[in-house]
């Protein structure tokens, strides 16, 4: 039904997994959490992912896959079908790359993200379950609510920037909020 679809995210992606979760056969792959906002289960049967915004039919979840009320199910990015229904034929680039979300009638598009480049086990989510806000997690949550990672913190701004200067100059750091920044004079 078209009100299931607006209660549907993908709220999480991890695109290189070494430790943080293994699938069923114990492998570290890919994932795509997707999230169930809404008051009632959706099976994913006939619903599509895709890494391509020119073939959004590219991976057809087949069998029933049931997102229970404000719960997760994980899709493997492994391009081994072999193992299940919820593996995709398709990696997620560490690099970044677009992921959708497409229901049964492979037009609709109920959601897509842009996936940032991301380090070894570092995910890329909601800040909040279903909120419109992302950020980069050191450590992810997969299958469960992403209140439950940690975020990454951004590099702080130092200016002005390196270099050479002739006379004596005034440095400003600024970095995240609630951030202790440690300096030396000394080099």
């Amino acid at each position: 039904t078209t009100m299931s679809h607006s209660q549907l995210f993908i709220n999480e992606v991890m695109s290189s997994n070494s430790s943080t979760i293994q699938d069923e056969v114990g492998e570290y792959d890919d994932w795509i959490e997707i999230y169930n906002s809404g008051s009632i289960s959706v099976n994913l049967d006939g619903y599509y992912l895709s890494d391509k915004d020119d073939n959004p039919t590219k991976f057809q979840i087949i069998g029933s896959l049931v997102v229970a009320p404000n719960d997760y199910v994980i899709i493997w990015a492994d391009e081994d079908g072999s193992q299940g229904n919820n593996h995709a034929n398709f990696k997620i680039s560490g690099s970044g790359e677009f992921i959708m979300l497409t229901d049964p009638n492979g037009v609709t598009v109920i959601d897509s993200i842009t996936v940032l480049e991301l380090l070894t086990d570092q995910s890329y989510g909601r800040v909040t379950d279903g909120s419109q806000a992302w950020q980069i997690y050191e450590i992810a949550s997969p299958d469960a609510s992403n209140a439950t990672g940690s975020p990454s913190l951004t590099a702080p701004v130092i200016l002005p920037p390196t270099g050479v200067y002739n006379a004596n100059q005034n440095i400003s750091i600024t970095a995240d909020p609630g951030t202790i920044i440690r300096y030396t004079t000394d080099g």
